[in-house]
């Protein structure tokens, strides 16, 4: 924005609070200032993320303070050169997983299945761990003219090296009695090693004695500014919040036997109009009658016969039941079987309900029924 100075009617309008800061908070902190080495080279990142490429292939600084606890940093995935992605799980207090961890790994880092060596590889295909081992130190810039406390992270890679310049320091003599050597006295160059990809070589360039050097660390400490740096204000996440964080999701089974279940009113079964209901049984000789019902055309095997008799046979001349000449009675019927046309039909039986024994046949009509139809009868 070319212009930030405000209007009159902006400069004197006053707001109850800074909405800024509301707006800032709890959104999460920045990483803070850094020395970053993506891409094999050094750059200095500032509070705000603005990056300064160092031309070199190496930086000058002063160590100017450690974290004793080593850092322990986990990245999800595939590994993607040039990603600023932060990493799901770390710790820089030496027990188990950061408070500010997005994914925590495990209750502490002893027993996180990360930390066991076999859970990764190396580019040339050794056997590692998934959560990286690191050192997290805090350095500044000599002749640097503001207070940057610089948050500088060494690689697991680089690590066996500053624990040999680390040793080779401590074996110098400091010619002053009860004062060691310290790494802080130092200004150490730190390179990327020709013959090895992203391992960084320490070697010492020159004392960091100067007047302006030694006021600056004096107020670093005294102010604590170097604790956030190195991670010394890290706390490790609570077990409650482990445990509830590592339990496994509520099943939809579940959830269903939570829901309280609900039964529709049961519907009364509708009346089948082509069965006839079953008449009720009565005492005594007032018995009910039988309900007639018209045949249906769907199904007329299922009508009432009982309420619809045969209609009487047609009235044959000379009292004939029907021969082949008028006046000759047909003698291919039998004689219980001809009817005189003038005699009215026998009425029938009362009807019955329920499954009920026929009874036996006189033999004679037995005799003529297998004479008529030549079939045998099932009491014959």
């Amino acid at each position: 924005m070319p212009n930030t100075q405000l209007p009159a009617s902006l400069a004197n309008f006053r707001r109850p609070r800074s909405i800024i800061d509301d707006t800032m908070e709890g959104i999460g902190s920045s990483r803070g200032p850094h020395i970053s080495i993506r891409g094999g080279r050094f750059r200095l990142v500032d509070a705000t993320g603005n990056e300064t490429p160092v031309e070199e292939h190496h930086i000058d600084l002063i160590f100017i303070d450690a974290n004793q606890h080593p850092a322990r940093v986990y990245f999800e995935g595939e590994f993607v050169p040039g990603s600023d992605d932060p990493p799901v799980c770390f710790s820089d207090n030496g027990v188990g997983p950061s408070s500010q961890a997005i994914k925590p790994q495990a209750q502490t880092c002893a027993m996180c299945p990360r930390n066991v060596r076999g859970s990764a590889t190396t580019f040339s295909g050794k056997s590692t761990t998934a959560c990286d081992n690191r050192k997290k130190m805090a350095v500044i810039v000599p002749d640097d003219p503001a207070v940057n406390v610089y948050e500088f992270q060494i690689p697991p890679g680089s690590l066996s090296n500053l624990k040999a310049y680390g040793a080779w320091i401590k074996q110098q003599s400091s010619g002053v009695a009860g004062r060691a050597m310290d790494i802080a006295d130092f200004v150490t160059r730190v390179a990327f090693d020709p013959d090895k990809q992203f391992v960084m070589t320490f070697i010492p360039t020159a004392f960091a004695d100067d007047e302006v050097t030694l006021q600056k660390m004096q107020y670093i400490y005294e102010n604590k500014l170097s604790d956030q740096a190195v991670g010394r204000t890290d706390v490790p996440i609570g077990a409650e919040v482990i445990n509830r964080l590592a339990a496994p999701p509520i099943k939809p089974a579940a959830v269903a036997q939570a829901t309280p279940q609900f039964q529709l009113p049961q519907r009364a079964p509708e009346a089948n109009p082509l069965v006839e209901p079953a008449p009720k049984r009565t005492r005594g000789p007032n018995k009910p009658k039988p309900v007639e019902q018209a045949a249906s055309p769907a199904a007329p095997f299922m009508a009432n016969a009982a309420a619809h008799p045969p209609a009487p046979a047609a009235a044959q001349p000379n009292g004939a039941a029907g021969g082949d000449s008028p006046g000759e009675p047909d003698t291919s019927i039998p004689s219980f079987l001809r009817r005189s046309a003038d005699a009215p039909p026998a009425p029938g039986p009362s009807p019955r309900f329920g499954v009920g024994a026929a009874p036996t046949p006189p033999a004679g009509i037995a005799a003529d029924l297998k004479n008529v139809m030549d079939l045998p009868t099932r009491r014959g």
